[in-house]
């Protein structure tokens, strides 16, 4: 996932928004549809885990144990693992969307110049 960003990240500060075509908006456009995909997905993972984490916090409280610590222990990390690497991917998109808005702006003014 990493890569797949960085990778076409990389290639948008290579462009030049005189060079732009509607070619490159549609290739930049399935970027963002794949990457909301994936934000979907994550989210719904990430609710899953806020609530499996809920569901053993109220556990901790009314049934105190050993085993149901070391649980909430284990998922504490995963739980702040996986809102970091969710807003990740929304800022990502957010960065994306501003980009595809400037290259279709890009678009239209060297449209209108023609």
């Amino acid at each position: 996932m990493n890569k797949f960003i960085r990778k076409h990240n990389l290639y948008l500060e290579k462009i030049k928004i005189e060079n732009i075509t509607s070619e490159i908006i549609k290739y930049h456009n399935r970027q963002i549809k794949w990457l909301q995909h994936e934000r979907l997905v994550h989210l719904l993972v990430m609710l899953f885990v806020m609530l499996i984490y809920a569901v053993v916090t109220i556990f901790l409280v009314f049934f105190p144990s050993i085993g149901v610590l070391l649980l909430w222990f284990g998922l504490t990390p995963l739980l702040i693992a996986y809102i970091m690497h969710y807003f990740k991917l929304e800022n990502t998109v957010q960065k994306w969307y501003r980009i595809s808005n400037d290259f279709y702006m890009g678009l239209l003014s060297k449209n209108e110049k023609k």
